[in-house]
């Protein structure tokens, strides 16, 4: 029964703090730290820990969230003008950013264990998570299911 009650108080803490759009990294990043953390030793204090963990990590977290955002924006432009082209390049390009869109779909999902586990600076944090998720594609997958 511990262990539901602070699953449901880690998630509520994540859902608060997903509120404010901006924060949903730092909040994520926190999340996955305090799993890590509760894998390794089963009596934590979840409150404490998960606002412990979004602290040492905002920063880092929030920074790679903008440029994730950024890089959002700018695929889902590209599809849009690609879309908009008359030309057969218009197929071409359309795979390119389809494949593109897939690794960074995957690179994703593991970025935040990377940022959790490694200590690394957030260009490191996207090449790790980026070869992670290349390199090991039927995780990833697993990870979707």
């Amino acid at each position: 029964m511990e262990f539901i009650m602070n699953a449901f108080i880690l998630n509520l803490l994540w859902l608060v703090m997903c509120l404010p759009i901006l924060t949903i990294f730092p909040a994520t990043t926190a999340l996955f730290a305090v799993v890590r953390e509760w894998q390794k030793e089963n009596d934590i204090k979840v409150f404490s820990a998960y606002f412990r963990h979004l602290k040492a990590n905002f920063k880092q977290s929030f920074v790679l969230g903008i440029l994730w955002i950024v890089f959002t924006l700018l695929l889902i432009g590209d599809f849009i003008i690609t879309n908009q082209m008359q030309s057969n390049l218009k197929y071409v390009l359309f795979t390119v950013f389809f494949l593109l869109s897939i690794v960074y779909l995957f690179a994703s999902i593991t970025i935040f264990p990377v940022i959790v586990h490694y200590k690394v600076s957030w260009k490191d944090a996207i090449k790790n998570g980026m070869l992670l998720s290349i390199g090991n594609p039927h995780f990833v997958l697993l990870s979707l299911g």
